[in-house]
């Protein structure tokens, strides 16, 4: 199995740049995941995966070396501390080309179908729905103009829904270029066209407290 690509490791935590197409962790025996990479790097023992990224994602992934530390790092998930940052090059919709480098908030409610592997919008009165929030704006040193399609986009992940990002995105008319489980029969045709073949999205800046030293860690790609 490959050795993992590590952009940070000490005695309590490893942060790692996870390809797109291969599973954080998955229970197929036969097929490749990040966490037995990390596991086999490791030679066994403790190792508990922090924040998780769908498999078509590219991007970083902390994982703890210790009971303690994953508790503590766990309980920034929930807190305003971790800061999870993600780029995404998305299809515009008619009605979206006034997109500028101001933060722009999405709320909405999903609600997620274990079964399908997908989660849709709904609202916050159905059984199982949950809050969805993150903000967009144009990334920076990028423009859009008057014919263009597509656009390169800077998301600040507010909560970690299943699939949150794709479905959030294609609801406000941003789907995800290689996206074709969200994305539109416009947005999909044009991958297509382009030869994008997987989700143009990518968690490229995380930040957090280191949990032993308490001092603030921003990793990025």
């Amino acid at each position: 199995m490959n050795r993992p690509n590590i952009l940070f490791e000490d005695e309590h935590i490893i942060v790692l740049h996870k390809p797109a197409g291969i599973a954080t962790q998955t229970m197929r025996v036969s097929e490749l995941d990040l966490y037995n990479q990390v596991r086999n790097y490791l030679k066994g023992g403790y190792v508990a995966i922090i924040n998780r990224l769908d498999q078509p994602v590219e991007g970083i992934v902390l994982m703890a070396k210790d009971q303690r530390t994953a508790s503590l790092l766990s309980k920034q998930l929930t807190g305003d501390i971790m800061e999870k940052r993600y780029r995404a090059s998305v299809y515009l919709s008619d009605d979206k080309k006034s997109i500028t480098d101001t933060f722009v908030r999405l709320t909405d409610y999903l609600i997620q179908d274990k079964k399908a592997n997908t989660s849709r919008i709904c609202s916050g009165e159905e059984t199982g729905s949950k809050l969805a929030e993150l903000e967009y704006r144009l990334m920076s040193g990028y423009d859009v103009r008057e014919n263009d399609r597509t656009c390169l986009l800077d998301i600040r992940l507010l909560t970690g829904r299943h699939h949150q990002i794709r479905l959030q995105l294609s609801h406000a008319g941003m789907p995800i270029l290689g996206d074709t489980k969200y994305g539109t029969e416009q947005s999909i045709a044009y991958s297509r066209e382009q030869k994008i073949r997987t989700v143009s999205l990518c968690a490229y800046s995380l930040t957090f407290m280191h949990p032993v030293s308490n001092k603030k860690m921003t990793v990025t790609l």
